[in-house]
């Protein structure tokens, strides 16, 4: 004895459920008498000054994006630059004469280099 998998044909097709005769026969026009009138007017909004400044400030940031961009792969591309960069700095701070030697706390670079002096703790 063979059972029957398909519910649909154990229980019939019938979905159970009618729609009168002639029911969608009209529908729109009983629908829109039913409804109230409304009229519809336009009306302007004033607009602020967001709006107005709105595209101004969104092309600016897209702009300090790019110039972002173009500084970083610059830097990423031509290390040996910022390295010179950097060197010279360093030896135009350390060609400066020092006035500041009296402060114990401010080691020279040549002589924590060629002395091996270790900077003092800063006490506050």
């Amino acid at each position: 004895m063979k059972q029957k998998h398909d519910i649909l044909e154990q229980l019939g097709k019938d979905p159970g459920f009618k729609v009168p005769q002639g029911y969608f026969e009209g529908f729109t026009e009983k629908m829109i008498d039913k409804l109230p009138e409304i009229t519809i007017t336009d009306v302007e909004k004033p607009t602020s000054l967001w709006v107005k400044v709105r595209p101004f400030v969104y092309m600016a940031a897209m702009f300090v994006g790019v110039f972002c961009m173009i500084t970083m792969f610059k830097m990423i591309n031509n290390p040996a630059a910022d390295q010179r960069k950097a060197e010279a700095e360093m030896n135009s701070l350390l060609d400066k004469p020092a006035s500041k030697a009296s402060d114990p706390s401010i080691l020279n670079y040549e002589d924590s280099v060629n002395n091996n002096l270790q900077a003092p703790p800063v006490s506050k």
